[in-house]
């Protein structure tokens, strides 16, 4: 369960809260907001990008291998370093489900606590490695099985410290020690690179885990980092961010190590399934760094049961000729360090509010929709209304809430801004229910009256712009449908299994009801209606937050479907109501994608 929670109270009172829920309905407690819900899900969607694991970052936000570079310029030699890894050579997924020559098929790695017993590690090359020891724990998997003769990386991460542990050519000794050819230790909340010139336990001196591709990520919907591939003869150079060259050809037209790649955007990923096609965004999105010599376009990732490597064999039908080579020099910081530099803007963003409609009357609750762009990064948009006389900070604005971004949404806009970052989660919303506003105007009690709301965007190098004023009318005194929202699915979440729940809830305006039984509740999947939910189940918050109204005591309700009968991929959900007067109303959606 996700939760937002009332920390973000303003003086005036107003706070904002949401939560996921994921378990049975009697998991679902605690204070919910009265005043503000925000669409619910993707709550890092404006800001967590990077990856995680086991608790921690794996690398700081700002890292070089968490930045997004489909804005980068092509890099000027380009097409040599194509030719010469293999303008017609295939792409491979080095990675999959099962087993290859008795081994999983990719570079395993291991997650262990932080009172995980260290062990002694001799290196080969001990004047480029970190001595440690290593808290790696018997029977640690290693890349290709024991019995293999190849890389044999091992990866470690301590979680407890979030430290992450590589290894080169490692071989376990009886007496508990290993042996290996290199190994690096990396702080994963660091951005501090490898001395210059050191290798690591990859050829370009760079950590190989933040380069995986997981299944967990695919899984999520979305990679948010650069993915490691290698490449058959590489240059005696290596570039930001890499630290170290494994050969000796001089010829610049062969890739230095650490020279980053990207699928290029005019390549369809639609015709693909959909584990390859989140693999394929990413390396649109975020590219490809090659880390060390081995076959052309080969793309490293995790071993999992999980994959389909049907999908992952998909990967030949692209070659050489499908990417090209960027200059991302631009980011950097300090050659020492893989921090980006932040982007600068010297405009303010521009956007639009398209809901609620202005001069419009409304009662139950408002959505604040729209969208928002800008040249570098929208940092956040934030939804703000006139103080109302006799209100405290009376006349300032009151900050109410920040809308959820939710990529997919407005493929509109990404069409209108073809060529501006991030356009691909331009959209965004906020629900306020207005029973929480103060009484305004002509209105006799809360959330009655006229109201005026202010958007304003934000972007990374601290620019605003007010996107869109709304004037509305709130009429709950003489409000006559239901309300009430979806809790879940998130917008925009990926969801799973064969019963996932989805939930939400309902009341209506006295004297009338909704039937408990819900019969008068309708589920759509993807436009089409296919049941009712369990209605009539109580939560404490809601009872509170809508006193007089019916249905109040129970206003909960859940259906239960099973998504692997649906194709993997994005879908809609939403609710009516109707209540004993007749009275209909949509119950909210939501955009969702199913990944099985």
């Amino acid at each position: 369960m996700d939760i937002r929670n009332p920390s973000n109270a303003n003086s005036s009172g107003e706070f904002w809260n949401s939560r996921r829920l994921i378990g049975r309905l009697a998991d679902y407690s605690g204070t919910y907001s009265m005043r503000v819900t925000v669409w619910i899900g993707l709550l890092c969607a404006a800001a967590c990008w990077g990856q995680s694991v086991g608790g921690c970052p794996v690398l700081p936000a700002r890292d070089v291998w968490n930045a997004r570079v489909d804005s980068l310029p092509v890099h000027a030699n380009s097409s040599n370093y194509v030719n010469r890894i293999g303008v017609s050579s295939p792409a491979h997924a080095d990675f999959g489900a099962g087993l290859y020559q008795g081994g999983p098929i990719g570079i395993p790695y291991i997650v262990v606590p932080g009172s995980q017993p260290r062990v002694p590690v001799s290196f080969d090359y001990a004047n480029e490695s970190d001595p440690g020891p290593y808290p790696i724990p018997p029977g640690a998997p290693i890349e290709g099985g024991s019995p293999s003769s190849g890389d044999r990386h091992v990866l470690v991460i301590d979680s407890d410290h979030c430290f992450l542990y590589e290894l080169f050519s490692s071989y376990p000794q009886p007496n508990g020690s290993w042996t290996a050819g290199s190994g690096a230790i990396y702080d994963l909340r660091s951005d501090v690179l490898r001395p210059s010139g050191w290798t690591s336990a990859d050829a370009a001196g760079l950590p190989i885990f933040p380069g995986l591709v997981r299944y967990d990520e695919v899984a999520a919907g979305e990679i948010r980092h650069a993915i490691r591939f290698t490449a058959p003869r590489t240059q005696k150079a290596f570039v930001w961010p890499a630290r170290h060259y494994a050969s000796s050809l001089t010829d610049t037209t062969y890739p230095p190590m650490g020279v980053r790649f990207r699928l290029k955007a005019s390549f369809d990923v639609t015709r693909f399934g959909p584990q390859l096609q989140v693999i394929l965004r990413a390396l649109q999105k975020y590219g490809m760094i090659l880390a060390d010599n081995g076959s052309s376009w080969f793309f490293s990732g995790v071993p999992d049961d999980r994959w389909d490597n049907d999908q992952l064999h998909q990967m030949g039908s692209l070659h050489g000729s499908d990417f090209e080579a960027i200059d991302e020099s631009s980011l950097m910081l300090n050659p020492n360090s893989g921090e980006v530099k932040s982007a600068v803007s010297t405009t303010p963003p521009i956007g639009f509010v398209d809901l609620p409609t202005d001069q419009s009357t409304i009662s139950g609750a408002i959505p604040v929709t729209g969208w928002a762009l800008d040249t570098v990064q929208v940092e956040n948009v934030k939804v703000f209304r006139d103080a109302v006389p006799g209100e405290a900070g009376y006349p300032d604005l009151v900050y109410i809430g920040d809308g959820v971004f939710v990529p997919g949404a407005r493929p509109d806009v990404q069409q209108a801004f073809p060529t501006y970052p991030f356009n691909d989660r331009a959209g965004w919303g906020l629900q306020v229910l207005t029973n929480g506003l103060p009484a305004s105007g002509s209105g006799t009690s809360n959330g009655n009256g006229r109201y005026r709301f202010h958007v304003v965007a934000y972007n990374t190098s601290g620019f605003s712009a007010e996107i869109g004023v709304k004037n509305v009318t709130v009429d709950n005194a003489h409000a006559m449908r239901p309300f009430g929202t979806i809790d879940t699915p998130g917008q925009g979440a990926t969801i799973s299994g064969t019963s996932y729940v989805n939930f939400g809830w309902v009341v209506t305006q006295q004297p009338n009801i909704v039937p408990v039984d819900g019969s008068t509740i309708w589920v759509y999947l993807d436009g089409v209606a296919v049941g009712h939910p369990v209605y009539n189940n109580f939560r404490p918050d809601i009872e509170a937050g809508f006193p007089g109204l019916r249905n109040s005591a129970g206003a909960v309700g859940y259906y239960i479907f099973d998504t692997t009968k649906m194709a993997n991929g994005s879908h809609t959900i939403g609710w009516t109501a109707t209540d004993s007067a007749g009275h209909v109303e949509g119950i909210g959606s939501r955009i969702f994608f199913v990944q099985n």
